[in-house]
Formats: C-alpha cells, sequence, structure tokens
C-alpha cells in the first residue's frame, strides 16, 4: 500500500487503482428530489432480447435482454420486470419474482438484464416470448453522481464448468473496470449469455455467492450461478455490475 499526501487530500493506492479521500466528489446519496424537470419521454429502450427453455430438469428458463439509455439524463434506480407469455399472450407466473432494479444508466449506455425462473409445477411453464417493462424512479442530469464518477464495466475472462450437471460447481470469472474515486455499493453482476451466432440466448443474476464487483476495481473475482446456465459460447458472455453510489 502506498500512501501520498497531496495537500489537504489522502490518495490511498491499493491493487493499482486511487482512492481519493476529501477530493472524491461522487455523492453519497441523492436527495429524493434530485429529479430532472426535463423528464425523457419512452425510458429505456430494449435493444435485444432472448431466452432458453429449458436449462434443466425443472424446466426452467433463461431470459436475457440488453437495455439502452438513449437520453441525456441518467436512469437512477430503474424497475425492470420481465412478463413471461405463452402462444396466445396469457401472462404466465414462475416460481421467482422476474423483476429486478438496476441502480445508475448513464447517458448512451448499454446494460444487460438477466433472470432464470422456474414453473411452480414441472411442466406448467411454456414461454413463447417475454415482455420487457421498465420504470424509472428519478431521472436526473448528466452530471448529477459528480466528476469523478465512472460507470462500472467488467471484462470477461473465463466460464469454468467444472460439473455441468451441477449449477452451482460453475463459475464465471471476470475483472471489474471502475474510475471511480471510491468503492461504489452494489451486488452481483446480472451475465448476458449468447449462441455462436452473437444472438442471445438467455441470462441470470442468480448466483450462490456476492462478489466485490463494485469496489474490487481491476483484480479478478467471479460469480457462481445459483441456477443452470444455457450452453452459450462462453467467449461472448457478458457481465454488467449494478452498482450505486450509496
Amino acid at each position: 500500500m502506498i500512501v501520498a499526501i497531496l495537500g489537504t487530500a489522502t490518495a490511498i493506492l491499493l491493487g493499482g487503482h486511487r482512492w481519493f479521500g476529501s477530493s472524491c466528489d461522487i455523492l453519497e446519496t441523492v436527495p429524493p428530489n434530485e429529479a430532472s424537470a426535463d423528464v425523457p419521454q419512452g425510458g429505456l429502450r430494449v435493444a435485444e432480447q432472448g431466452f432458453t427453455q429449458p436449462v434443466d430438469e425443472f424446466d426452467s428458463v433463461s431470459l436475457g435482454a440488453m437495455l439502452e439509455n438513449p437520453h441525456d439524463r441518467i436512469a437512477y434506480h430503474t424497475q425492470v420486470t420481465l412478463r413471461l407469455l405463452d402462444a396466445q399472450g396469457a401472462e404466465i407466473t414462475g416460481f421467482e419474482s422476474a423483476t429486478d432494479e438496476i441502480p445508475i444508466v448513464m447517458p448512451g449506455q448499454r446494460i444487460g438484464v438477466g433472470m432464470t425462473v422456474s414453473p411452480t409445477r414441472v411442466g406448467d411453464l411454456r414461454v413463447a416470448k417475454f415482455e420487457v417493462e421498465t420504470r424509472t424512479s428519478q431521472w436526473l442530469a448528466a452530471d448529477a453522481l459528480g466528476d469523478d464518477f465512472g460507470q462500472v464495466t467488467a471484462e470477461y475472462r473465463q466460464t469454468v464448468r467444472k460439473d455441468p450437471k451441477v449449477p452451482n460447481s460453475t463459475q464465471i470469472r471476470f475483472v471489474p473496470q471502475s474510475t471511480a474515486c471510491r468503492p461504489l455499493w452494489g451486488a452481483n453482476p446480472a451475465a448476458v449469455f449468447r449462441d455462436t451466432n452473437g444472438t442471445l440466448i438467455g441470462g441470470t443474476r442468480q448466483y450462490t455467492v456476492v462478489t466485490g464487483a463494485c469496489s474490487n476495481f481491476g483484480r479478478e473475482t467471479w460469480v457462481i450461478p445459483r441456477k443452470a446456465i444455457p450452453p452459450a459460447d462462453d467467449n461472448r458472455t457478458q457481465l454488467y455490475p449494478y452498482c450505486d453510489i450509496r
């Protein structure tokens, strides 16, 4: 560890990443009334989506989608719901909730959504397609989180499949990257999977462990899927950390 005194600010270098003390201007929290009066129309855009069923003996379905923020505002705390539909367009309810929340989507950013849903009884859940619904709590100015905020990305390394028949024996390894001047708050990243043609075929965010995806920037870490993942071209796997400022 190297500690350098820069005037009144202290910089600590850990693993090649610099955390700043008083010089870091990333907010600790966003005030409830810190919303843009110019609320963009249309919300987040669904750029891609796809699914695979079944992915295990329980007839589970792996769902993945890519969302894009086409606006010049930050989408802050966006609830995402995947609505499963049968061939007649009727909604299907699975055992797990098909709702998640993305803390931050910067202007122009694309981010993945992944979920694995099992039927309440084997054979009940036959998905023909799914719809993606988004609802953003606040739209913030592009610089509202501070000049030192940097969105977190993930460099995929490899998928280690120790036993394909045992989901929690698989490791998805990656390196989180960010220019943020302090650790951020968050949990597991979303993973989206693609086939050899690059077509999106599913995703997940359900793991048995919590990683340092929002704090250990520059260091390799991994997640272990709690459920089976679709047979994919591992080199095309993408991970998207869900990080917040608080």
